[in-house]
């Protein structure tokens, strides 16, 4: 099988975070009318609708097509993000990026944050 894949850690004020495929995540903060998108990552693609996938072949099948070239995990985009407390991280499959736009995704954050999370990001008006 073969997949894409997006692996975050957070330390301290920073988030790291290595991304293959067309997964990916973005960060949003608060911003003035909302929240908006500070960074997010970009596909990887070879060609249209074939991202870069990690694959696990049986030897058997690799040895039929030895000039094949498996995408590695050091093929990966890397980030290093600083980021504040209330920013809101989202990780995510192609599903997302395939079927919204990113305005779509800013638009039902800022309509459906629940009141606890949008005060936690301030979203709240007090």
């Amino acid at each position: 099988g073969a997949s894409t894949a997006v692996v975050l850690c957070q330390q301290g004020n920073f988030l790291g975070v290595a991304n293959l495929g067309d997964s990916g995540f973005m960060v949003l903060r608060k911003g003035p009318r909302g929240m908006s998108i500070i960074v997010k990552s970009e596909e990887q693609q070879h060609s249209w609708n074939c991202p870069y996938q990690l694959t696990r072949l049986p030897k058997t099948l690799l040895n039929r097509f030895p000039k094949l070239q498996l995408d590695k995990a050091r093929d990966c985009e890397r980030y290093t993000v600083p980021i504040r407390e209330g920013d809101l991280v989202i990780m995510f499959s192609d599903g997302l990026r395939d079927n919204l736009h990113d305005r779509e995704v800013v638009s039902l954050v800022n309509r459906t944050l629940p009141p606890m999370c949008a005060d936690l990001v301030g979203l709240l008006d007090r």
